[in-house]
């Protein structure tokens, strides 16, 4: 990795996305904020990559203040550190064979078989987490419930910054 390379795209996309929001908080016709709102998500899909990178060591690894940054960042994203740390290594390891806690933000997948002989309850949870309404209101069940509630309520002890992340 090359530091400052890093650190010139990190404040680049943060300073953008900072005069995005100032550009879009404006007093102007929708159809002028508009664009700007779609340039902002752009921007906040960008951050959350540097936010992975960052978690998977490939982006300002051991950086006390990216891991500051990012941590922040995860917070205001319904993303705590603590379950997204877990839950996107159990990712990587299983993905997209489990039905738990560590399935957030995957979509499992099963063979016609695996779903004929899965229990009741098993296929109720499969169908539920695939239903198109599921998927649409992700930001409320994938974030704050699978992110933040989920896990507090499993592990409260392990998971503080996920209550945190509901606060913010």
């Amino acid at each position: 990795e090359q530091r400052p390379g890093s650190w010139m795209n990190l404040a680049v996309t943060v300073l953008a996305l900072v005069g995005a929001i100032a550009l879009v908080s404006l007093e102007g016709p929708w159809y002028y904020r508009l664009p700007v709102a779609v340039l902002i998500g752009l921007m906040h899909v960008r951050c959350f990559v540097l936010y992975h990178d960052h978690l998977h060591g490939a982006f300002l690894r051991d950086s006390r203040i990216a891991q500051v940054l990012f941590r922040a960042f995860g917070l205001a994203t319904l993303s705590p550190w603590s379950v997204w740390n877990h839950t996107h290594d159990q990712h990587h390891l299983t993905n997209p064979r489990t039905l738990g806690l560590e399935s957030v933000g995957s979509y499992p997948v099963l063979s016609t078989h695996e779903y004929r002989t899965a229990s009741r309850a098993t296929r109720l949870q499969y169908n539920v987490s695939r239903h198109p309404l599921t998927i649409a209101l992700g930001y409320f069940t994938v974030f704050l419930w699978g992110f933040c509630i989920r896990p507090v309520l499993a592990h409260p002890i392990k998971h503080l910054d996920a209550i945190a992340a509901v606060v913010v």
